[in-house]
């Protein structure tokens, strides 16, 4: 098909009528039996709906994968790793520590790694190092040594290696200190993890400091893409393939402070995020005492320990799964579903929806190695199943914008309502000035007619009309105007 086939084609998707967004049950059974079953022992235990335990198991699952499994064929020129930057909106309670038993699979191998690290390879390569550096004095002795330059390199390489991090999770930190953490860590991967409060995002947001956005690294960690930074204090890491997984649970306040800012939706930061606002009704306790299924934990432990395996035996190259043509179609269907929301009722969310195909691709790479890490295509099912748990995240987010969106509305009207004055008007130039454009104030007017009336005045004098807002009830009758449409 040629180019102007492809505007036709494009133009008749636009003039489909955009399916719902609605979010409905959570998906539950979407998920892999291993990670289901153990979400529901979970919530059977701790009497907390499944959906806060199996979107925790996504983000461990992609935690865990890293490098290891890459998606390709499932769109033109598109290929990803399975790394997913998802966000918990969740109120405080008891939720965070039970996330830690999840990921305790992955810190446990972090520690059994920094312990072999320690006790087994880096006393080896200290001796070589010292060795190394003994060569290096003896041939600075003889004239003309030709092994000199050998000996400096063996000596640089030996410092080299000395710096690796065999860490797999990180903490709060800065931009610098994350880069300078991710280029010794192996494949230069890595995956930040905050149970408290997520710092890593209010660092994203510039939240500590007052120059603005502070994710660099955070919007090349997620595709992959070079990154470098100079600074004298910390250094200037480059990294060639840097990749980030995020897994961040937050009081909804964060939430609606990610949501509201401007910059991280023009920069990209926005679209990248899986924002998953969570909430779940106390029950009282009913006096059963209830114990989790150790078998369910069992599995879910081997599972992780599993994945983490392959990841480190996949060390040269991912292991590359290919999206079969009927998952691929599921996808373009996807893709078609975010085209006709953007322009349709949901514009606003077009930072987010343009990525909507590739968050879909990341789950399903992450549902498929879950059901079989030794797999090579990505099946239909897989896709299928990623679409739903994309779908619901999103219509998560679309209530989160629109609550986020009427709580602004309801301060920039009491904003509003304070500039009018009593018994007397504002023009529309005087709202220019006070931070109101014209189409806000008559929005404002409109939603709000028990408040606000808004008309055309005509000078006694001549001259042209202009524009008042008065309060409802206020002595300035516009005698002299009209109303204005």
């Amino acid at each position: 098909m040629n180019f102007e086939g492809e505007l036709r084609e494009e133009a008749s998707l636009l003039e489909q009528e955009a399916p719902p967004l609605l979010a409905g049950e959570f998906p539950s059974d979407a998920f892999p039996p291993v990670l289901w079953r153990y979400a529901q022992t979970l919530s059977e235990t701790f009497r907390i709906p499944p959906a806060m335990f199996l979107v925790t198991m996504l983000g461990a699952v992609s935690a865990a994968a890293g490098k290891g499994w890459r998606l390709v064929g499932a769109a033109p020129g598109m290929s990803n790793y399975g790394n997913l930057y998802i966000v918990m909106a969740l109120e405080s309670g008891s939720f965070k520590s039970i996330a830690g038993r999840i990921m305790k699979p992955i810190a446990e191998e972090e520690s059994r790694r920094i312990v072999e690290w320690e006790q087994q390879r880096a006393p080896v390569l200290r001796a070589h190092l010292e060795a190394a550096k003994a060569d290096v004095k003896k041939a600075a002795k003889r004239p003309a040594d030709a092994s000199l330059e050998a000996d400096a390199r063996r000596e640089a390489e030996c410092e080299r290696k000395l710096l690796r991090n065999p860490r797999l999770l990180l903490g709060s930190c800065t931009t610098a200190a994350l880069a300078q953490s991710l280029a010794h860590m192996d494949h230069e991967t890595g995956a930040l993890y905050s149970p408290e409060g997520g710092d890593p995002l209010r660092v994203a947001l510039g939240l500590f400091r007052d120059r603005g956005m502070d994710a660099d690294l955070l919007l090349s960690g997620y595709t992959g893409e070079y990154f470098s930074q100079n600074r004298v204090s910390s250094g200037s890491p480059r990294l060639n393939e840097p990749v980030l997984s995020l897994l961040a649970m937050v009081q909804p306040i964060v939430l609606r402070e990610t949501l509201a800012n401007e910059e991280a939706r023009q920069r990209g930061l926005f679209s990248r995020l899986l924002c998953v606002p969570l909430e779940h009704r106390l029950l009282e306790d009913d006096g059963v005492l209830r114990t989790i299924d150790t078998t369910a934990e069992k599995a879910w432990v081997l599972f992780i320990s599993r994945i983490l395996h392959l990841r480190f035996e996949h060390s040269v190259e991912p292991v590359e799964i290919r999206c079969t043509p009927e998952a691929r179609e599921v996808f373009r269907d996807a893709y078609n579903s975010a085209v006709a929301w953007i322009n349709g009722s949901h514009a606003d969310l077009r930072p987010w929806l343009v990525r909507y195909r590739e968050h879909c691709c990341r789950v399903a790479l992450n549902l498929q190695v879950a059901n079989d890490p030794t797999s090579m295509v990505l099946t239909p099912e897989a896709a299928g199943q990623a679409v739903r748990v994309v779908h619901w995240m999103l219509a998560q987010l679309v209530e989160a914008v629109h609550s986020q969106r009427t709580d602004t509305l309801r301060e920039r009207i009491g904003e509003f309502f304070s500039l009018v004055p009593v018994d007397g008007f504002v023009t529309l130039r005087e709202c220019r000035r006070k931070g109101f454009s014209e189409a806000e104030t008559r929005q404002i007017c409109l939603l709000e007619p028990a408040l606000f009336e808004i008309y055309e005045h005509a000078p006694p004098n001549g001259g042209p009309l202009s524009l008042r807002i008065r309060r409802r009830g206020s002595v300035d009758e516009p005698e002299e105007g009209r109303w204005a449409s």
